[in-house]
């Protein structure tokens, strides 16, 4: 005449189901059970079980030919929420690269235990540690990889879930993403294109300053204008016609120095100070 089962098994929220074959009948409860039933039959969670033991949930039907009736015993069992995650990781990334996340919980009641992991803060676990429906023993720690394609501040949380299918609360975690830093040494990413200062940017790389006055770091082999190297360092050109800077003593071949400034010579080869020859240089002999 009646039916009644726990279809959920010893749980904390059990959903208790009945069927009557009489509609007409008058069906209520009785033991852990309160309430009028509907006599066609159906199904609903009851109160959730806070102590362990057996509870027993009884549906009593009425009809012209009697009474009956049947019960259903559900048993729970005691256990304990486990821990809340202990998140690790870095809390600071560039855009598209990975860090590692570790996450550890513990369960008083010694239960195996896995890790869900809420990406997108959401409420619900996108991510499970162990992979699928696996789990690994109290106060193993599980982890795994994640990126975020933009910049700013990325928030995500953690729970722990025993095998009897107890949740712990969230642990929420917070990582800063940034722009990845230039690898040319720059200091404005993305563009890249700027030094900081004592550098200098050569072949789209920036090196440290040359230290002899040099412009093409890190060569340092070309001075600036009206400048040359001389023994590995940047000097100003002679401007007496020199070509020994800085002493600047040395004149061009076919010049000489004179009162401080190179001058053309003349060649004497005849021995004869000619009026285009220098009579400092040419000796004068008698015509």
């Amino acid at each position: 005449m009646r039916k009644i089962s726990n279809t959920a098994g010893a749980s904390s929220i059990p959903l208790i189901s009945w069927f009557v074959n009489d509609p007409a009948a008058t069906c209520f409860t009785g033991g852990d059970w309160g309430g009028w039933k509907d006599p066609a039959g159906g199904s609903e969670y009851v109160d959730t079980i806070s102590t362990a033991g057996a509870h027993i949930y009884v549906l009593t039907c009425f009809n012209a030919s009697g009474a009956g009736g049947a019960n259903v015993t559900v048993t729970a069992i005691s256990n304990s929420i486990p821990t809340a995650p202990t998140i690790t990781g870095p809390i600071s990334l560039s855009t598209g690269v990975n860090g590692t996340y570790a996450f550890t919980a513990t369960d008083a009641d010694g239960n195996q235990i896995r890790y869900g992991i809420d990406w997108d803060m959401d409420g619900m676990a996108d991510e499970w540690l162990p992979a699928g429906v696996a789990y690994v023993n109290s106060g193993v720690s599980q982890s795994t990889t994640h990126s975020w394609a933009t910049t700013g501040v990325k928030t995500f949380q953690a729970l722990t879930q025993d095998t009897p299918g107890i949740n712990s609360s969230w642990t929420p975690y917070t990582v800063t993403v940034t722009t990845p830093a230039c690898g040319n040494g720059a200091i404005d990413p993305p563009a890249c294109s700027t030094c900081s200062g004592g550098y200098s940017m050569y072949l789209a790389v920036c090196y440290v300053n040359c230290v002899n006055g040099a412009l093409n770091p890190p060569l340092c082999n070309l001075c600036p204008g009206g400048q040359s190297l001389i023994a590995g360092s940047c000097v100003v050109n002679c401007v007496n016609g020199t070509t020994n800077p800085p002493t600047c003593t040395t004149c061009p071949v076919g010049q000489a120095l004179v009162s401080g400034s190179c001058v053309s010579t003349a060649v004497c080869g005849n021995n004869v100070c000619e009026s285009s020859e220098n009579p400092l240089i040419c000796s004068k002999t008698a015509r």
